[in-house]
């Protein structure tokens, strides 16, 4: 999901879905089928990524050696 020149991780199961974004002061929300399913502190830099790790659980179960590689978990 993009918004304000930043990208910010959804669940890996709502990858590529249509997606609406709510975005307030401090927070952006992503809202699929009226439930809010992912929620970041919002960035105020540009063209930045912005990941939470817990969105890609479902992908780790599949592909355990992505933890060891994938961006959300360099830091």
């Amino acid at each position: 999901m993009s918004y304000d020149r930043n990208r910010y991780s959804v669940p890996a199961e709502h990858a590529g879905q249509r997606v609406s974004l709510r975005a307030d002061a401090d927070r952006i929300r992503v809202v699929a089928e009226g439930k809010v399913i992912a929620e970041h502190v919002r960035c105020f830099g540009r063209e930045r990524l912005i990941l939470d790790p817990w969105h890609y659980l479902s992908v780790l179960e599949k592909k355990p050696g992505a933890l060891r590689n994938g961006a959300p978990f360099q830091d």
